[in-house]
């Protein structure tokens, strides 16, 4: 159903796109670029809207729990390391 949802939402952003080249009188060039620009904005919200696309990682999950941190040799030997936001 996401999928569907995604779908139409960049139809209707490419289907905007060629709206405005026909209420414009242009071209197919134009068309083809109002199509494209179109598209361009629509691909980002509609993938924000349905959650489709590629995941982020969550970059601060090791800030929360420095405990379980991938490097096993520490230069600071139990003392925190000082951070940019502690200067």
């Amino acid at each position: 159903m996401r999928k569907f949802f995604f779908f139409a939402i960049l139809a209707i952003g490419a289907g905007i796109g060629l709206l405005f080249t026909v209420a414009t009188n242009g071209d197919w060039g134009l068309g083809l670029v109002a199509l494209g620009a179109g598209l361009l904005f629509a691909i980002p919200i509609a993938s924000a809207l349905t959650g489709i696309g590629p995941k982020r990682r969550n970059s601060r999950r090791q800030w929360r729990n420095p405990g379980t941190s991938s490097v096993r040799a520490s230069l600071f030997k139990g003392d925190v390391p000082i951070r940019r936001w502690d200067r």
